[in-house]
């Protein structure tokens, strides 16, 4: 039994280092503001849900956010990762779970379907009631100067709403399909190199 938690563990552990140093490389995207930048760490976070449970890639998640701010440091006092954090449970917990009650490639694919709706989903509600709002308090920027931004990259982007819907939602839906996809084609390969190193088969 207590070999078992060790290796449960030490593949935690593995995965949160790994999604770490993946989430050090983060991409600017065209249709967004420049602090929304692409990083595909829940991969990594992902294949830890899939392989060890729903709880095992929350706690991955919590570990590789803890370990990039030891690393880098916040320049958003925290919010940025905070937020970080919860599109990323958004997207692996439904996945995870679901997985968790059908191991097979369909349910693979079903469960990502619904970790990516689910991630869009909160990702919106997340910035148009908290994000979006504490940021102008935390950073003095308003709500008008952050509708400029959007607007000079996108024309649609007249508003809050706008904003969310035409930023943030494509970006959420872009993160999520990256994400699952280098997932699917990763997972089985990294998890049999994992159960090498722990020699479990």
């Amino acid at each position: 039994m207590k070999t078992a938690r060790l290796i449960r563990l030490l593949h935690i552990s593995i995965f949160s280092a790994m999604a770490t140093v993946v989430m050090l490389f983060k991409i600017p995207v065209f249709f967004a503001p420049g602090f929304y930048k692409l990083d595909v760490s829940e991969a990594i976070v992902l294949i830890s849900g899939f392989s060890l449970g729903p709880l095992a890639g929350v706690t991955t998640e919590a570990v590789k956010i803890l370990l990039f701010i030891l690393i880098k440091g916040s320049s958003s006092l925290g919010v940025g990762q905070f937020a970080d954090f919860i599109m990323g449970v958004a997207l692996v917990l439904p996945s995870a779970i679901i997985y968790k009650k059908y191991r097979t490639f369909k349910g693979a694919v079903v469960s990502m379907i619904v970790g990516i709706l689910s991630l869009t989903i909160v990702s919106s509600a997340v910035n148009y009631f908290l994000l979006i709002p504490l940021y102008e308090k935390l950073f003095s920027i308003s709500e008008s100067s952050l509708i400029a931004i959007g607007n000079s990259l996108n024309p649609f982007i007249i508003d809050r709403f706008t904003f969310v819907l035409f930023a943030v939602c494509p970006f959420n839906l872009l993160k999520g399909i990256s994400v699952c996809t280098i997932s699917l084609l990763l997972y089985k390969k990294l998890t049999a190199v994992l159960n090498k190193i722990s020699k479990v088969n």
